[in-house]
């Protein structure tokens, strides 16, 4: 099997970008292997390179790929030596084989006979079936099923959900979808008073959204995948949610919302008229984001967003970081367990 690495840079065509989400399709993949979230992504990795890798078979079949980040010292002289591949899902791929393959050669091709680089596969559910595979429970994924009738959407929330709803009815909230000028200002004009409300009421500090982010985000919106969902209120965009739908799957990103809108339900409200959009597409599966292993404790500072995510009926899944440790001279290739 061979490895094809192309690194990004900037003069990548559109076809490329939609060959490449094409292939993700094909095997399965979702938005963390997409093109345009790569580039969202990195910002998030700083000193990273974004290289997208695919393995083919000897009839040039294509057997897994994925897009990763790598960082290597920032001693040049310990590049290949102290070397970090960093992936947001675990490969896409026909099968394990494939993906343990895909692995191998990544660790051959960014290490060299000293040194194997550190490979982060992010949190993800997943069952260790690489004997090197480290992995630990670290957080929670809510899931909301759209898998049933519009009659029984409503019935999976939770009375004080159902409350928010009829809050946002008597408020007279209207539900929009922006184009990125307006949700973009409006993200930076909501997001620090929603950061606020969040670590008043004990949960972890936020960053704000700044101008400088509008090329990342309008990146990742100018793929068609990320939509900025508003509530407006008396001609006023007053909450927002940006969502993204890829292969049958939407994904809940973040969400921000001023007092007025907070008051009159546009939490739920937002929620409710994605679930709805989300079904009118077609889509099998809504993730609503992870929060952190213990946010079932009212003591977590994350208890507040599990609280409200799981409000809505949403079914959890156990995610765990996956990570392969750096090794050095001798080292074995990645097997099988058992």
């Amino acid at each position: 099997m061979t490895l094809q690495i192309t690194p990004y840079r900037a003069e990548l065509s559109s076809d490329f970008a939609e060959s490449w989400d094409q292939k993700v399709i094909s095997l399965g993949g979702n938005v963390f292997h997409s093109f345009h979230w790569s580039l969202y992504s990195q910002a998030d990795k700083p000193g990273s390179e974004i290289i997208f890798v695919e393995l083919k078979n000897q009839n040039d079949e294509l057997c897994c790929l994925s897009p990763l980040y790598l960082r290597k010292s920032s001693i040049p002289v310990l590049g290949k030596f102290r070397s970090t591949l960093q992936f947001d899902a675990p490969p896409c791929a026909l099968n394990e084989d494939a993906k343990l393959e895909f692995l191998n050669q990544a660790r051959n091709q960014f290490g060299n006979f000293i040194a194997k680089p550190e490979i982060r596969l992010g949190s993800f559910y997943a069952q260790s079936k690489i004997e090197q595979l480290e992995a630990s429970v670290s957080r929670r994924r809510l899931e909301f099923p759209l898998k049933i009738n519009e009659e029984a959407v409503e019935k999976k929330f939770s009375s004080r959900r159902k409350r928010q709803l009829n809050k946002s009815k008597k408020s007279s909230l209207e539900f929009l979808e922006c184009d990125f000028e307006e949700g973009f200002s409006t993200l930076c004009r909501l997001q620090g008073r929603s950061n606020q409300r969040i670590a008043g009421r004990g949960g972890p500090s936020l960053a704000e959204i700044q101008e400088s982010s509008r090329d990342r985000y309008s990146k990742f919106f100018n793929s068609g995948f990320l939509k900025f969902l508003g509530a407006k209120k008396d001609g006023s965009l007053e909450g927002l949610v940006l969502i993204s739908f890829f292969a049958n799957k939407a994904y809940y990103h973040q969400a921000c919302h001023s007092d007025i809108g907070f008051a009159s339900g546009s939490p739920t409200f937002l929620v409710k008229e994605a679930i709805e959009l989300a079904k009118s597409k077609g889509t099998l599966e809504f993730n609503l984001g992870g929060t952190g292993e213990d946010a079932r404790n009212p003591d977590s500072p994350e208890h507040g967003l599990w609280e409200f995510k799981k409000s809505f009926g949403s079914d959890e899944v156990e995610l765990s970081d996956l990570n392969i440790p750096r090794s050095y001279l001798g080292s074995k290739p990645l097997v099988k367990k058992g």
